[in-house]
């Protein structure tokens, strides 16, 4: 994390580089992507994802989804928040309601 503080008169502006979080986060999900791709060359049985339970497609397509909404809202700044959340949050927090409701219906 890189602080700046800048003089301006008697009191200092500090300014953070608030990019490293979202790296760590699409980091490691593009880490954990390489790793099952590694992992399917080498499993013999076949397509690793054949062997899982489809209640597990539902939480793929709600993390693809989160990722997407949550890299479109760090692209794109609104003017200002129409709610007391900006419209990602509010978009991240549905998708994974839904998915709740979703993998609680299937059990």
């Amino acid at each position: 994390m890189v602080l700046w503080i800048i003089p301006q008169g008697s009191h200092f502006l500090k300014f953070q580089l608030s990019l490293v979080y979202p790296r760590n986060l699409f980091g490691s999900n593009i880490f954990n992507v390489a790793i099952l791709a590694v992992d399917d060359i080498f499993f013999a049985k076949g397509p690793i994802l054949s062997f899982t339970d489809p209640a597990h497609a539902i939480s793929t397509v709600s993390a693809i989804a989160m990722t997407a909404i949550a890299i479109i809202g760090l692209t794109y700044r609104a003017e200002k928040k129409q709610l007391f959340l900006a419209w990602d949050s509010i978009g991240i927090v549905l998708v994974y309601v839904l998915n709740l409701i979703l993998l609680y219906l299937l059990k």
